[in-house]
């Protein structure tokens, strides 16, 4: 007889990241071991970003980051649980102003290629400029300032 789990973690808890880790570091291993993304120096840095439920992928080649997604299709498929392919994208950096497409898929669907995208709050742009991610640190930082004034909080400055 299969018993089901009835609770889990509470989330933003101590024990719920190191669980995740615990659960996701398998994919980890999988996606350094593959050799199919960036090498700087002597690091593997195919994974160059993990956060939570957010993974950033770096291959120099449309083909290895092709090779990348497919181990991270695999391992979700092995475990049970799903990317969102409608969540993720592709940003294509080079220092040339041609024009690229994308390819690469997730699940048989084919992950939109875009100019920016956020990963951790953080404003990422394939033009590598900066305006954008200054502005929308100022955007954030003045509905943080409205809120708390609004709350009838009022910081001496």
């Amino acid at each position: 007889m299969v018993d089901y789990l009835k609770r889990g973690v509470r989330q933003g808890g101590v024990l719920s990241a190191l669980l995740y880790f615990v659960y996701i570091n398998d994919l980890l291993c999988g996606i350094e071991d593959s050799k199919w993304g960036c090498v700087l120096l002597d690091i593997n840095v195919s994974s160059s970003s993990v956060q939570a439920d957010d993974i950033a992928l770096l291959s120099t080649t449309e083909k290895g980051m092709q090779h990348l997604i497919n181990i991270c299709q695999t391992y979700s498929e092995s475990w049970a649980f799903k990317f969102s392919p409608t969540k993720s994208n592709v940003l294509h950096y080079s220092k040339k102003n041609k024009s690229v497409s994308s390819n690469l898929t997730l699940y048989d669907d084919i992950i939109p290629l875009v100019t920016s995208a956020k990963h951790v709050g953080i404003l990422l742009n394939c033009k590598f400029r900066l305006m954008d991610q200054t502005l929308n640190a100022c955007r954030v930082l003045r509905a943080t300032a409205l809120s708390v004034l609004n709350s009838g909080i009022h910081p001496s400055i």
